[in-house]
């Protein structure tokens, strides 16, 4: 499957049906498939014009220009970098030099921001509406087997890795729409530079609901109340924040209740008290495991079994070795731009080293314990994964962020409290008598020996992960 195949499929059985649904200047705005590919098709000449097999970097906020010039880079034969916009003035323009851009793709919001005089810089929106001018062309500059996007894996420490994607990795766990008729909406909450707001972007749309995109995660519940989605793909951060107002607000509850029919987890485990919420909403949630260099999703849509991050899916091969999780299939990266070392690392004879250390059951659901390189090993040989105590201590209500860690032989937690749990001092009585009968059920070596108490959230990543550097 390739871009070009996509397309056809929307023109031959969605064409006139709404597929992006947008906010602009405080109005709802829909724009069908048939518009859509039009502004595609016309932007792949504009931008074919300057050449093929350049690095064009898109740099803003979700935006349904964002969506078509995303499209249209890959199509023109060109290589469409997202590039985070939260990152820094330095690291930016630093990311933009090591990828070679060619060409800036932004808003307004971000324009003044880069560095290289030489380089154009160009809002999505001007691209968009100057390639009105175009005619249409619906043969594709790009090949399969080429390079399309390469997509900056954000991890939790370390330099970012341009992750290298063809069209086919890309589009390798597509799946034909059932339905010829778009009924529901979809949340596209998560930002575009990362690889779970390109997955629901790329594949979504073929579930048969209109695409609803949210400008940024922190907008995410006003958008919910405005554009009322039967699906959402939220961090479990986003979640928590999500079921709280939901017992506040009579306009959110009454959306979660009537209107949200499933959630997919992503970026991190499912906590066991936020699977509950949602059934308690009537919300089937389900949690989903993948990676910028797998492209996405390697487990299933909607599979779902407690504590799993789903069955693996079809689209590609999973095996363990030494716990560690192994994945192979046409979803799989062929590795990182100008970086062979780190590619000759993570691909093995066409098996992507995942850093991931989990378990498949016998009906084939993958079960995720933590990073491999995270894993405390202590002096008795005993293993531990600091994630899974993690989600342990997070079952205390008072528990906001919880960090697991190593000081010679003795775990330690640090945890920032639940602002609005009550006194202070209560609530880390409380927390402590927690972990006092969390250790109780656990052997000697994995017991919380200190606890330490922050006042303010960790620092995170991206897509809200902790960033565990320096602990």
């Amino acid at each position: 499957m390739v871009l070009k195949e996509l397309f056809e499929n929307w023109e031959a059985y969605k064409r006139f049906e709404p597929a992006v649904l947008y906010e602009e200047k405080g109005r709802l705005q829909t724009v069908s498939y048939d518009e859509m590919l039009a502004n595609i098709y016309r932007l792949s000449v504009f931008f074919r014009e300057r050449g093929t097999g350049l690095q064009i970097c898109l740099v803003g906020k979700n935006s349904y220009f964002y969506v078509v010039c995303f499209f249209a880079v890959m199509y023109s034969g060109n290589v469409a970098v997202p590039l985070n916009k939260d990152l820094d003035d330095e690291d930016l323009n630093e990311l933009i030099d090591e990828v070679d851009g060619s060409l800036i793709l932004t808003d307004e919001e971000n324009a003044s921001r880069f560095y290289e005089d030489s380089l154009e810089v160009m809002t999505m929106e001007v691209a968009v509406l100057q390639a009105e001018a175009y005619p249409e062309c619906k043969e594709p500059a790009s090949r399969r087997s080429q390079i399309s996007c390469i997509l900056f894996s954000s991890g939790t420490g370390g330099k970012p890795k341009g992750v290298m994607l063809t069209q086919e990795n890309l589009l390798a766990s597509y799946r034909p729409f059932q339905d010829k008729k778009t009924t529901g909406k979809i949340l596209l909450s998560i930002p575009l530079h990362h690889v779970g707001g390109i997955v629901i972007m790329l594949h979504e749309f073929d579930s048969g609901e209109t695409l609803c995109i949210c400008s940024s995660p922190k907008y995410f519940l006003r958008d919910i109340e405005w554009m009322r989605p039967t699906t959402l793909f939220l961090v479990p951060a986003m979640l928590t924040m999500l079921f709280e107002r939901g017992k506040h607000s009579a306009v959110l509850g009454e959306i979660l209740k009537k209107q949200v029919k499933r959630i997919g987890c992503v970026g991190a485990a499912l906590p066991q008290e936020v699977e509950e919420e949602a059934k308690a909403w009537g919300i089937g949630i389900y949690n989903r495991y993948g990676l910028t260099e797998t492209s996405g999703f390697v487990t299933e849509q909607f599979s779902c079994r407690s504590g799993s991050v789903g069955k693996i899916a079809s689209w590609n091969t999973v095996r363990l070795e030494d716990g560690e999780i192994l994945i192979k299939g046409k979803n799989v990266t062929c590795g990182y731009y100008k970086n062979p070392e780190g590619t000759g690392k993570a691909l093995m004879d066409g098996w992507l080293h995942t850093g991931d250390v989990g378990y498949v059951d016998q009906d084939g659901y993958l079960f995720i314990k933590g990073r491999k390189k995270n894993i405390v090993i202590l002096s008795n040989g005993e293993n531990v994964s600091p994630e899974e105590l993690e989600v342990k201590i997070s079952g205390c209500a008072l528990v906001k962020e919880a960090l697991v860690y190593a000081k010679g032989d003795q775990l330690c937690c640090q945890i920032y409290p639940d602002p609005t749990g009550g006194a202070a001092e209560a609530v880390k009585l409380q927390i402590n008598a927690f972990i006092k009968e969390l250790n109780r059920s656990q052997p000697t070596y994995r017991r919380i020996r200190e606890v330490m108490f922050r006042d303010r959230e960790f620092e995170k990543t991206a897509t809200m992960k902790i960033k565990r550097d320096g602990v």
